[in-house]
């Protein structure tokens, strides 16, 4: 790499520069339970045009690509165009996957501001409002997830770039508007019922309400991110869940088998 790009590098500083690529970049996956990187060409495409099932070929900004190579090896910050690109994407089409969440914990973490720094993933103790109401949001969206698997339209369809530009006038709606959502609950879910509504209550009670009237880019990134950790420690939780309900079937059906007696030795003819 160093030969390819004519870079006068200490080699020493040039490993320094990619291992803090990695560490800038790297999204946890709550149900494998890991930290995932990206590679840089798939961190470009995903400011491109999302088709449904993949993203258009040659979609990425014209030049993207080698901009984020040269921050990746001299460590500095990726173009400033990035974040607005990739927000722009972000909002037209809903989709947050892989590649956008690593570019844009890689664009935060080389902020100059050490408030834009965030962890791979949920950060409870974050006392920062934006960080929070993503967080609460994507708690909104199972609430409703888990009352009405089989709706159309969900929340992050219909609410999701109102939500993460202005909180302050949507969220305080979209969490009165849950009551519906978890009386269903306490219904015919009473264990998830109180398992969200403790969620709920965990975060909202922590929010700041005096938000501005519209975030800009960088709290908008945040708010992604806050949304996305909590996502990712949901699917931890059910994989957790799972283990347990899997070991504890194993566990029964062991129980269950009658012990056998030893099978008779056979004697040589």
């Amino acid at each position: 790499m160093v030969v390819r790009d004519w870079i006068d590098i200490p080699l020493p500083a040039a490993r320094r520069n990619l291992a803090a690529w990695y560490e800038d970049h790297g999204v946890w996956d709550g149900w494998e339970d890991r930290t995932r990187y990206v590679p840089l060409w798939q961190m470009a495409l995903a400011c491109g045009r999302w088709l449904g099932e993949r993203y258009a070929p040659k979609s990425a900004p014209h030049g993207l690509e080698p901009e984020l190579l040269r921050s990746a090896l001299h460590q500095i910050r990726p173009p400033a165009r990035a974040l607005p690109l990739l927000l722009q994407r972000v909002h037209a089409d809903r989709r947050i996957d892989l590649p956008r969440l690593a570019l844009l914990r890689l664009l935060l973490n080389r902020s100059p501001n050490p408030q834009d720094h965030l962890m791979p993933q949920l950060d409870k103790d974050s006392t920062d409002p934006t960080y929070r109401w993503g967080r609460l949001f994507a708690v909104l969206e199972a609430v409703q997830h888990a009352a009405l698997p089989d709706i159309n339209t969900t929340l992050r369809d219909k609410f999701f770039s109102a939500a993460s530009t202005a909180p302050a006038s949507t969220m305080p709606r979209l969490y009165r508007d849950a009551g519906a959502h978890l009386k269903r609950l306490r219904r015919d879910k009473p264990a998830a019922a109180h398992a969200l509504e403790a969620r709920l209550e965990e975060i909202y009670e922590k929010v700041c309400d005096d938000l501005p009237g519209h975030l800009d880019d960088v709290q908008q990134g945040r708010f992604i991110i806050g949304y996305s950790h909590q996502r990712a420690e949901d699917r931890a939780r059910r994989r957790a869940a799972k283990e347990a309900k899997e070991k504890t079937q194993r566990e029964t059906k062991t129980a269950d088998v009658p012990a056998q007696a030893d099978a008779p030795q056979l004697s040589a003819s």
